[in-house]
């Protein structure tokens, strides 16, 4: 829909700036993750979001690259998912 219609779409740099937006009229709705935005609605002390579909569950996926630099960070998540 969003390519059949792009003058009814329009985009925010993060989460943070689509869910002020979203709790300040300027936007009805919005396509997003909703644990993402009702997370930084609740940080933020806004109560006028609320999620009304699922319209699809994905995987989440993690990407480091290969360095040594990131070799810590993937042990320590590694360690955290098999917990």
């Amino acid at each position: 829909m969003a390519k059949a219609m792009p003058q009814n779409v329009d985009s925010t740099p993060n989460e943070l700036s689509l869910m002020r937006k979203l709790s300040k009229g300027r936007f009805t709705t919005a396509i997003t993750d909703p644990t993402v935005m009702l997370h930084l609605a609740a940080k933020e002390g806004v109560d006028n979001i609320k999620m009304l579909k699922i319209l699809e569950k994905k995987a989440l996926v993690f990407a480091f690259k290969n360095s040594s630099k990131n070799l810590k960070s993937i042990k320590l998540l590694e360690k955290l998912l098999l917990q």
